[in-house]
């Protein structure tokens, strides 16, 4: 998947141009950089929330998961996820089953715990059989136990999916843990200053803090 000549700017201030990126087919991407440098921008321009400015990003059908749940009130476990045009019944529990909430099909969001409700979130986008799956720092704001068994449900859900994979995060131990390569966005407007592939966790870690705090000139 390609992102071509990307530019896009909130009034005066540009956030990306020219920006080129090739994603790997059936790879996870993690993203990170400091804060406001355009990481959700990024995933809002994969997912066509909002237009480039100029440039092209090739079209996917898109699955989103954000750092909240974002379920509907009003419906149960199940409902939440055949209220998604594109899944069935069938397959909706199925990936329930997988996320460990085969039990819990009628469970209203207020009855969750936040773990089970970002599994559900979680079933919700890969039984949307997505091509893209777009992560936003899901796993922020969870304790560190309910967050390594998150890891393990995702990991286990996406070897079965094999998904192309864009997650933001601010995490690099999670970043390095879940995903095969990781790019580093910094700058004004956002470069990328590192790309590399995880090899070696203990080698990539230290790469990609050393990108993450090193200088960076801002360009006009």
């Amino acid at each position: 998947m390609r992102l071509s000549d990307l530019g896009f700017a909130y009034g005066d201030k540009v956030i990306f141009d020219h920006l080129h990126l090739t994603l790997e087919e059936g790879a996870i991407t993690a993203v990170l950089g400091d804060s406001g440098v355009g990481k959700t921008t990024l995933l809002h321009l994969l997912a066509g929330i909002v237009p480039p400015d100029y440039g092209r990003i090739d079209k996917r059908n898109v699955g989103y998961m954000f750092q909240e749940p974002r379920l509907l009130p009003t419906l149960d476990v199940l409902h939440n996820l055949l209220a998604v045009p594109s899944i069935d019944e069938a397959g909706a529990k199925r990936w329930l089953e997988a996320v460990g909430l085969g039990d819990s099909l009628k469970l209203l969001p207020h009855q969750l715990s936040g773990g089970m409700a970002q599994r559900v979130s979680m079933a919700r986008a890969f039984a949307a059989e997505c091509d893209l799956l777009l992560m936003d720092e899901p796993f922020r704001g969870l304790d560190l136990s309910l967050q390594a068994k998150l890891h393990e449900v995702f990991a286990a859900l996406w070897r079965e999916a094999n998904t192309t994979t864009v997650m933001v995060t601010h995490d690099v131990d999670e970043a390095v843990a879940l995903a095969g390569r990781v790019l580093v966005l910094r700058g004004s407007p956002a470069s990328v200053v590192y790309d590399g592939t995880v090899a070696d966790k203990e080698v990539a870690r230290a790469a990609v803090r050393a990108a993450l705090t090193s200088p960076v000139p801002i360009l006009r």
